[in-house]
């Protein structure tokens, strides 16, 4: 932190609406951080004449915006200092983004004016809207998520980071703890058919580190009538090694696309010699040095194309609303093979399932309850994709399917996130939910 600071964050929001919420944020960072100098004001609030100092004796402002805070004075006296000075700035908020940052804009055209020595509207908008805003959820993966955009916006402030020497530092991201690890879900993995856990053994050789896991196959079922499920599935698929997941058409009840149950005995080596690197974030803020280097390993891990039995790729040949997926061959839904491996039908939800596909996705959901065959239910953010609150789910959903003894929202929803952090860890709460044995 520079001589002239006293405190690495200045938290400005405003009291009605977000003092609640804001004063859990800065305990989270705080937790993570004991040492974080934190501004706030039930903590350092001892003479409101004083608020634009304080903001300038601080590395960085964060704006917790909630409905109202544009409406208030002080946090006007705030966010004017923060743009007047320049100071590195970050919006937090909760909610829909694209709902609540027209409202924020709205707040801001309909409350700053630009008097006197006060900046335009336009001036802040610019100022503060910047860096992208940060979504909060209280989800501790997700959160964590957050966090770590928030300290790395404070990393990259700090007087450590800024010298030539250091920056580079942070180039490769740093690790936040509760954050979703990959690794700890691949241990998680057990082989079909056994009770253990399936090993993951890193070893040095020749300063590489060397991935051998053993040999695991995930089958993911996708209902045609809910096709845009087999653009997560795939997505998901490349988190693991190839081969590791596969992807199975379902177009109808009585079929099911066929599994390919044969497996080698090993995977080929992974070499991670070149792959990035992120740091701890502790370390980082303390010292800015640190011995501890831990493996990012999405940049080392392939995909696996769906294929026929001979392992050659396939010419798209299937249709549906509009997209083109892989030829699979069918078998009987009551197939034997269906339940000897780890098997999970992937259920995509927006405001448009369940509607205009002649009932093709109620009744494939029907037989696979009734044969215990597991559901994984994942539902959209992105209003472009047609993201809506979760209560309309209720309302377009057969009755059947909600009423015992299907209850298929009995289990939790993974919400599928846009903004490339909070995607990951989407895409990574789906793959720990498929790998589990439930």
């Amino acid at each position: 932190m520079a001589s002239n600071h006293n405190h690495h964050l200045f938290m400005s929001h405003v009291w009605a609406t977000g003092q609640d919420k804001t004063h859990s944020i800065a305990r989270k960072l705080k937790m993570i951080l004991p040492n974080l100098k934190i501004w706030l004001d039930v903590d350092n609030l001892k003479d409101i004449s004083r608020l634009e100092d304080s903001v300038a004796e601080s590395t960085m402002v964060i704006i917790f915006y909630s409905a109202g805070y544009f409406e208030s004075k002080n946090c006007r006296r705030e966010l004017n200092a923060a743009v007047n000075m320049e100071k590195p700035t970050i919006v937090i908020f909760e909610g829909d983004e694209a709902s609540t940052l027209r409202q924020l804009k709205d707040e801001c055209f309909n409350n700053c004016y630009g008097r006197g020595t006060e900046p335009t509207s336009d001036k802040i908008l610019e100022h503060i809207l910047t860096s992208d805003p940060i979504a909060w959820f209280n989800d501790v993966a997700f959160s964590a998520a957050a966090m770590n955009r928030i300290f790395m916006a404070l990393l990259r402030n700090l007087p450590f980071y800024t010298r030539n020497k250091n920056c580079r530092l942070l180039d490769n991201g740093i690790i936040v703890p509760g954050e979703t690890n990959i690794e700890s879900i691949k241990h998680s993995i057990k082989p079909p058919g056994t009770h253990s856990m399936n090993s993951l053994k890193y070893f040095v050789k020749s300063e590489s580190y060397l991935m051998k896991p053993q040999r695991y196959l995930v089958n993911v079922l996708v209902c045609a009538a809910n096709v845009e499920a087999f653009e997560i599935a795939e997505e998901v698929q490349g988190l693991l090694p190839s081969g590791n997941i596969k992807i199975h058409l379902v177009d109808e009840v009585s079929t099911l696309g066929k599994m390919q149950i044969g497996m080698s005995n090993e995977l080929p080596e992974i070499d991670f010699a070149n792959s990035d690197k992120k740091l701890p974030v502790q370390t980082l803020i303390s010292s800015g040095h640190t011995q501890e280097e831990l493996i990012d390993e999405t940049s080392a891990l392939g995909t696996t194309e769906i294929g026929t039995s001979d392992g050659k790729k396939t010419e798209s040949s299937f249709e549906s609303n509009d997209k083109q997926l892989p030829h699979v061959k069918d078998i009987s839904l009551f197939d034997p093979a269906v339940f000897t491996e780890n098997c999970k039908l992937l259920v995509y939800l927006n405001k448009d399932v369940f509607q205009n596909d002649g009932g093709g996705l109620e009744s494939i959901l029907r037989t696979a309850i009734d044969m215990d065959l597991k559901i994984v239910l994942v539902f959209e953010q992105n209003p472009e994709k047609g993201a809506c609150p979760f209560g309309h789910f209720f309302s377009v959903t057969p009755q059947e399917l909600i009423d015992p003894p299907y209850e298929i929202f009995r289990d939790i929803a993974i919400p599928l996130h846009v903004r490339p952090q909070y995607r990951n860890v989407s895409l990574q709460n789906i793959l720990e939910k498929i790998i589990s044995t439930f």
